[in-house]
Formats: structure tokens, C-alpha cells, sequence
């Protein structure tokens, strides 16, 4: 698998040689709450039975324009979109895809959040996506996008794109999604309006066909309060990884500090004192941040996959 890692609330200007590193204070203890319902696409209401089979039956989410598709159950038909029927996590996951038309029209799923994502805040989204294999929709279109919505959360629209319905708000996109088998994005946002919807859909390219798969999304990486937040200074490695991670720093303030491993759900299902090397074979397959909190109240934060 190939994989985009990215660090966390890490801001770095590249300025001739020098890599400055900006430090981000925020203020609000936030950090482990999930903001996303369902979002390994594993709850559901009912099984899907046929394409677009996706209102009413998968748990949180809703169609927001046209029918796209959820696979789960017994329902794996990828022929008119093929790819490898297994899920990143789980059994459950997402697909959706574009017209093809001069305006960019494209299939888009959305929910309300479980908790509203706050103006002047930044968060970060990170989910694995693939496209097609083969066939007209196969093409290398454009990237996910995330748009938020502040009042009512729209469904069952038809052949438009996301970013022509008033009131949304474009929150950030991925790069183009290149690859036939499970890739991991993400990308941070900040919101200028408190957004209580919001919608996934695929970017906005003309005459563009593609179709898209997503599963494991992962919203929960805010801070906690005052904590000031550093990331230049560790490496962790091999990534992804099976059974152990080590963690390579220069510095000499870890001696007292705590790691913690949180998943998806903003769960911390491993605390230990901080250690080079750190034993993980026993956790599930899927995406963790790494934080290491110093005596200082300096927060180190990375992210890593677990395989």
C-alpha cells in the first residue's frame, strides 16, 4: 500500500534554508472528542442490496446529492467501478463518483456532526480512499472535498456539485486520487463559521469521469488546553508498521514524559511512559496519532499506520 503521512497542527514556512516552526497555542480543552458519526461506515440500518442503495441504510449519513453507493453486508458489486472488494477497516465502506458533465456535477454524501467544528479552530480530517481500476470512471479527475454547512443539512439534490447550493462552505480537498488501492489523505481546516453538516463529495472537474472509494475517516486531533505543540523534533519509523515503532529525537526533556496512542475514535488505547521503542503488535490495523506530552506542557504529535 502506499501511504501520504502527515504530521499534525504542524505549520512550517520554508524560508531559503531555514525551516521555521510555528508554535500553535489553543485554548479550549478539545482534544480525543469524535466529531465524525459512524466513520468507518460500519453502523448500519439496513443492508444494501443494489448501486445507490445508500439512503436510509448506513447509520449517520445521508444522501446529499444523487445515489452513492455503500457496501456492506452481502453487497460487494464493484463491476461497474472495479476495485478489490475488501474494506481499509472493517467490512463497510463508501464509493461515489462524477457525471462527467460540462459542470462538474458529482455524488456527495454528508451527516450532522456529532459535535459542530468551531470558527478560528484548526482540525484536521485523514481518511483512506482509492479509485477505480478501470473502465470510463477510472480517470484522474481531482481530489475529495470537504465542504461544511452552518444551518440545514441538504439530500437528495440532483446532478449539481456541492460548491453551487448557497450556504457551503469549501473546508479543504485532498490531491488527486491516483491510486487503485487504499490510500491514506489528509489535510487540516479552519473553519471561518461554526459548521454543524458536513459534505464529502469529489472535486469539481468538467467533463471528468471518476469514481472514488472512502472508508476510515478520522477527525479527532484538536488540542488540549495551553498545550503548545512541536513536531519538527521527532521521527517515528518504519511507517506503516506491524509490530514495533521507534521514536528517533535529538532532545533531552523526555525523561518523565507519558505516550499516548489514540485511534479513530479518540480512544487512547495505549499510555505508557516514554520509551524509543514501543511494543504495538497487539493493536487492530488502522490509523493512530502518536503524542508525547513533556513535563514542559510542550505536546509532540505524529501520526502512524498500523498494518
Amino acid at each position: 500500500m502506499a501511504y501520504v503521512v502527515s504530521f499534525l497542527y504542524l505549520s512550517v514556512v520554508k524560508m531559503k534554508k531555514f525551516n521555521i516552526l510555528l508554535l500553535i497555542i489553543l485554548f479550549g480543552k478539545t482534544y480525543g472528542q469524535a466529531y465524525i458519526n459512524n466513520p468507518d461506515f460500519e453502523l448500519y440500518t439496513n443492508c444494501p442490496a443494489t448501486y445507490g442503495d445508500f439512503a436510509n441504510k448506513i447509520s449517520s449519513w445521508v444522501s446529499v446529492v444523487d445515489n452513492p453507493d455503500y457496501y456492506k453486508c452481502t453487497f460487494y458489486d464493484t463491476t461497474a467501478a472495479p476495485t478489490n472488494t475488501v474494506a481499509y477497516s472493517g467490512t463497510g465502506y463508501v464509493g461515489f463518483g462524477t457525471y462527467g458533465d460540462s459542470n462538474g456535477s458529482s455524488e456527495a454524501i454528508g451527516q450532522t456532526l456529532n459535535q459542530s467544528f468551531l470558527p478560528g479552530i484548526t482540525y484536521s480530517i485523514s481518511f483512506a480512499a482509492k479509485k477505480a481500476r478501470s473502465g470510463i470512471s477510472s480517470q484522474n479527475c481531482g481530489g475529495v472535498e470537504l465542504y461544511g454547512i452552518k444551518s440545514t443539512l441538504y439530500s437528495s439534490l440532483s446532478y449539481t456539485h456541492i460548491s453551487q447550493v448557497p450556504n457551503t462552505f469549501f473546508l479543504g480537498k485532498t490531491l488527486t486520487v491516483q491510486n487503485t488501492n487504499w490510500q491514506v489523505f489528509s489535510f487540516n481546516f479552519t473553519p471561518s463559521d461554526t459548521m454543524k453538516h458536513i459534505v464529502l463529495t469529489l472535486e469539481k472537474i468538467p467533463n471528468c469521469y471518476q469514481y472514488v472509494y472512502i472508508d476510515a475517516l478520522n477527525s479527532n486531533t484538536l488540542l488540549g488546553l495551553n498545550e503548545i505543540v512541536k513536531n519538527n523534533s521527532i521521527k517515528i519509523y518504519p511507517n506503516p508498521l506491524k509490530n514495533s515503532l521507534y521514536i528517533k529525537t535529538e532532545l533531552n526533556d523526555f525523561e518523565n514524559s507519558e505516550i499516548e496512542i489514540i485511534n479513530y475514535l479518540g480512544q487512547a488505547v495505549l499510555k505508557t511512559p516514554f520509551s524509543n521503542s514501543i511494543d504495538v503488535s497487539k493493536l487492530a490495523s488502522g490509523i493512530y496519532n502518536l503524542k508525547i506530552s513533556s513535563e514542559n506542557r510542550e505536546i509532540y504529535y505524529s501520526k502512524f499506520v498500523k498494518e
